[in-house]
């Protein structure tokens, strides 16, 4: 009966057990005449080396056990350590497999959908702008109720609101009514409420701080809608293609009612 030669190992193998230091003196001896006399194996060999190098460097890393230190007690047997050479295979598996997968990951992933663009009803418009204008108030009253522009005359009304709103306005007088005092209208500020031509005419009725919103540019659906229930109330009414929206603590409009149109 025939018997056949035990088979040998494989280059990778011999290399492997080379690198890990498992060869005997003389086996090591053969293998490395072996690389000597053979290029393909002197790089495999400085490739892997590189590689474990690398891995070494990982161990040296802050954290790592230094060599003054106690060994750390091992939970496997010596014989299922995981060599440098395994961990170098070890990793490039990992690395294989990992990467498809983040990659699938992220695909699949479900994107966050843009938010349904829903523009805002007549309601929300006026309730938004309401606040607005409430806010503008209390703001100017808080500020000492004093205008950035002083309005001395009707012409000065007039050539402000024909500069400022395209539209010419005067304070109309009409026939004093006792009990009451006429407006004093102060004079003019600013206030980015509907537009950039919003504007605010201060003034003073009764004593008491009293301020109109003025603005050419809103449609009727974004004006607020008049409100007598609470503190300060709100009264509007429209002249001259101008929207004049009164805030007052008075029970009534009293500065609205006075203005019209100007002559041409």
């Amino acid at each position: 009966m025939s018997t056949q030669p035990p088979e040998q190992p494989s280059i990778d193998d011999r290399l492997e057990r080379y690198l890990d230091g498992l060869m005997s003196a003389e086996d090591a001896a053969r293998f490395e005449a072996e690389i000597a006399a053979n290029s393909v194996l002197q790089g495999q060999v400085a490739a892997h080396r590189r590689m474990c190098g690398a891995l070494m460097g990982y161990a040296a890393a802050p954290g790592a056990a230094t060599l003054d230190e106690a060994p750390r007690p091992i939970a496997l047997a010596t014989a299922h350590r995981r060599t440098p050479m395994q961990w170098v295979k070890f990793a490039a598996i990992a690395a294989s497999i990992a990467l498809p997968v983040a990659v699938a990951v992220w695909y699949f992933a479900p994107r966050p959908q843009p938010a349904e663009f829903r523009p805002l009803t007549s309601q929300q418009y006026q309730q938004k702008n309401r606040e607005l204008i409430l806010r503008e108030y209390r703001a100017q009253v808080a500020s000492g109720f004093k205008p950035k522009e002083v309005c001395t005359t009707d012409e000065a009304f007039v050539a402000w609101t024909t500069k400022a709103l395209g539209h010419g306005l005067r304070p109309s007088h009409g026939v004093a009514v006792p009990g009451r005092s006429e407006p004093v209208l102060a004079g003019w500020s600013r206030g980015d409420i509907f537009s950039s031509y919003t504007g605010l005419l201060l003034a003073s009725v009764d004593g008491q701080p009293v301020m109109v919103v003025m603005d050419k540019a809103p449609p009727e659906r974004m004006v607020p809608a008049e409100d007598a229930s609470g503190t300060p109330r709100l009264f509007r009414r429209k002249v001259n293609g101008v929207w004049l929206i009164e805030v007052t603590p008075l029970a009534e409009a009293r500065v609205i009612t006075g203005i019209e149109a100007a002559a041409p």
